[in-house]
């Protein structure tokens, strides 16, 4: 009996060795395991974007100087004002401009003048020629003088009529308009301008009516009747902006000084009707009694004599010279457009240096003008990735100097992804083909367009951009961290209950956290191995 109690608890003993020998192998075994961090494969879209760092700029911009020395007569803008390519945004005192500015304007009436004299020479052939043709038949008409002289009446006649329209044309030409008729066009400039922007404000309402949803129409109401009325409005809209600028020219035009070169042009041809009034009386005179022999004599001298004068003129200036005379327009013009500073394209102020009484030198500066309608954002793109990168393709934008929080639920955000409040989109408008080396590394300038401009990006802030180069769905993703490259093959890791598992897959498009499987024996709901760690006890 005894030993049979000895046998039992000498068999109890070897269990309980070994039962302890099996916790000690599963703990040292639970110690020698590492942890194991896993996601899971699964179906998802992907965006590939390249990613680099931009500054904003406006879409054109220009330092404009002076081009010659004076004293600053007039400023006429100031900063933030928007101006209009062709305003005047400052002016030098006439009487501090230099010697060679001054006498510019005498040249430049002079040179008109020329041009012109040159310009008329044709018109001169052409009436050359009509005199040789009027005192040839002045000579016939004095052989047979009774048709003549009733012909010779009816040409002063007109010619008298035609003296009295020149006189009437130069009158109005040196005459400054009345008080009246710039009165008469400014209302009528007004009227126009009411008429344009009660159009506009009617397509606007149209335009408001059509975006509501079809439940908010009553019944009388529909969009294609709204649709109707706005393509009606809108074929009538040209013609309302004719008549604004008509009426604004004309109004323009009537507080203007009488114009030099109609001046000259109605003197011109005050002249040449005069001319012709006594021509035609002279001619009246030669043939009303008859000529002698004496008058024939003098009708074929002239006749000898206007030949002459169109063998002068008959072949006219040549092209050189009507270069010349415009060349020296053009510098004439290049001059007197120094002493004052326009604005060369549409625009905002943004920077203004000369106050009136200041004294400048040429390339002093005088404004910053901005074009601000539209942001363009520079970046420089590696040599690696510019390839990728085309014209048109969709820009991702965030800049650190504007502040979320002041976005509110209405920030700008692209039309497609989940983007956060602040980041904005653009896209891509060109790529430089040349680039440029700097430390050794070759990079590609690539301008975006912001799409949307909420008030809040300026000039001069910097930009995180991701250019989105290709955009996939519905495909199996796995971690990019997950990948690893063993034996010249890209393998991921699958969990296969306590067992790690390699698994040779085929890569397609990839992004900084995901990567797209094209083949290999994965499928979504893996766990997907991200990561390995050893115990810490251990």
């Amino acid at each position: 009996m005894k030993r049979n109690r000895l046998i039992a608890a000498g068999f109890i003993l070897i269990i309980v060795i070994i039962f302890g020998a099996l916790i000690y192998r599963t703990r040292s075994l639970a110690a020698d395991m590492p942890e194991v961090s896993t996601v899971t494969a699964e179906l998802g879209d992907l965006t590939v974007t390249v990613a680099a760092d931009g500054t904003v700029r406006s879409n054109q911009s220009a330092l404009m100087v002076w081009n010659t020395s004076g004293t600053v007569a007039r400023v006429h803008v100031k900063t933030g004002d928007r101006v209009q390519k062709g305003d005047v945004l400052a002016e030098l005192d006439p009487e501090s401009l230099p010697p060679q500015v001054v006498l510019a304007q005498a040249e430049l009436i002079q040179a008109r003048r020329a041009l012109d004299d040159l310009l008329q020479s044709r018109a001169r052939s052409a009436e050359a020629l009509k005199a040789v043709e009027s005192a040839r038949k002045a000579l016939e008409d004095a052989r047979s003088p009774g048709k003549a002289r009733g012909e010779a009446q009816q040409s002063l006649a007109e010619a008298e009529a035609a003296l009295e329209d020149a006189q009437m044309r130069y009158e109005i030409a040196v005459r400054p308009a009345s008080q009246a008729a710039i009165e008469q066009a400014y209302s009528s400039l007004l009227l126009a301008e009411n008429a344009l922007n009660k159009h506009l404000e009617e397509i606007a309402r149209v335009e408001k009516k059509l975006k509501r949803p079809e439940s908010a129409y009553s019944f009388w109401e529909s969009k294609g009747l709204y649709q109707r009325i706005l393509d009606a409005l809108e074929l009538q809209l040209p013609q309302k902006q004719i008549a604004y600028e008509e009426a604004l020219q004309r109004y323009q035009r009537l507080q203007q000084p009488p114009d030099p070169n109609d001046v000259a042009r109605a003197e011109a041809e005050l002249a040449l009707a005069q001319a012709q009034v006594e021509q035609a009386r002279r001619r009246y005179e030669r043939v009303k009694d008859g000529a002698s022999a004496g008058e024939l004599a003098v009708l074929q001298a002239e006749l000898e004599d206007a030949e002459r004068e169109y063998a002068r003129w008959k072949d006219g200036p040549s092209e050189d010279e009507i270069l010349a005379a415009e060349a020296r327009i053009a510098a004439a013009e290049a001059l007197l457009e120094a002493t004052r500073i326009t604005a060369t394209f549409d625009g905002v102020v943004t920077q203004v240096h000369v106050q009136p009484g200041d004294r400048v030198d040429p390339g002093t500066a005088a404004f910053r003008v901005d074009d601000l309608s539209r942001f363009i954002v520079e970046a420089q793109v590696s040599e690696v990735d510019i390839n990728k990168v085309k014209p048109g393709q969709k820009v991702l934008l965030r800049f650190d100097a504007v502040d979320s929080t002041l976005l509110g639920e209405d920030a700008a955000a692209p039309s497609t992804g989940t983007v956060s409040p602040g980041t904005y989109t653009g896209e891509v408008v060109q790529v430089v083909p040349v680039g440029q080396v700097t430390g050794g590394t070759t990079t590609y300038t690539v301008r975006t367009e912001l799409v949307a401009d909420d008030g809040l990006v300026r000039p001069g802030m910097t930009a995180e951009i991701s250019i989105v180069i290709e955009e996939l769905q519905d495909v199996l993703l796995v971690p990019s961290q997950a990948i690893r490259f063993e034996n010249g093959r890209r393998v991921v890791y699958i969990l296969k209950g306590s067992e790690m598992v390699p698994v040779e897959i085929t890569l397609g498009a990839t992004s900084r956290d995901f990567s797209q499987v094209l083949a290999g024996d994965i499928r979504p709901g893996d766990p997907v191995v991200v990561s390995l760690s050893q115990n810490p006890e251990r």
